[in-house]
């Protein structure tokens, strides 16, 4: 299968001196589940961050679908994958669970119909947010606000995900929950990169297991 990213020669640096990441060759299926791992600072978010467009200025090729990446229009790009940030706020669009994921579901435009308002139902159970749909967003505890941000997941299941530290502020429940959906995920023919500071905890549906260290990228695994 071809890459959905291809990174060739691949550079990047905040100030123009020290490389975060260093003549970097790297292809990513829509297929596949990588999991990115390394140190605090290692670059592991930074690469996160340039495949979803939030950062430019890279040196070196970087193709999406084998076209040139700053071609690629942002608004096509996240018809193809969609990007779950560290910061749990960051992703968060409403003002309680039940208002999150309808807000996902029709973008600001208001539809309200039973095939939607039967989704949401569905989402908030299988997030365990059922009991607590209407509660304000930040009277929900940092679990039950992980849990809503991942929830969204159930609706964007024909994309590829960048999910970046998906296990930070997560509960148990709601761990034991993400990595269903991916598995899930994987089975259906859809890939993902993770990065984390904890493989181990996905090595059930990882692919390939990829370290960034100084700079430069080692396969730990496939």
């Amino acid at each position: 299968m071809k890459p959905l990213f291809s990174l060739n020669n691949f550079s990047f640096s905040y100030d123009g001196k020290a490389s975060i990441l260093d003549h970097i060759d790297l292809d990513l299926r829509r297929d596949e589940v990588v999991i990115l791992t390394g140190e605090n600072g290692s670059g592991k978010s930074t690469l996160c961050n340039i495949l979803s467009k939030n950062i430019t200025g890279f040196r070196g090729n970087v193709f999406f679908e084998e076209k040139d990446f700053s071609r690629i229009a942002p608004s096509y790009l996240f018809s193809k994958i969609v990007y779950i940030k560290e910061q749990t706020q960051q992703n968060l669009l409403g003002a309680t669970p039940y208002e999150d994921i309808a807000i996902w579901q029709h973008r600001f435009i208001h539809k309200y119909t039973k095939h939607l308002k039967e989704e949401r139902a569905f989402i908030l159970k299988k997030f365990e947010l059922d009991t607590i749909a209407d509660k304000p967003l930040w009277e929900c505890s940092a679990g039950q606000q992980k849990r809503t941000v991942l929830a969204s997941l159930l609706l964007q299941s024909h994309k590829f995900w960048i999910l970046d530290e998906p296990l930070y502020s997560i509960d148990e429940d709601g761990r034991k929950i993400l990595l269903s959906l991916l598995v899930q995920h994987k089975t259906h023919g859809k890939g993902a990169v993770i990065a984390t500071n904890n493989p181990n905890a996905f090595s059930i549906i990882a692919d390939r297991i990829i370290e960034i260290s100084k700079s430069k990228i080692t396969i730990l695994f496939g």
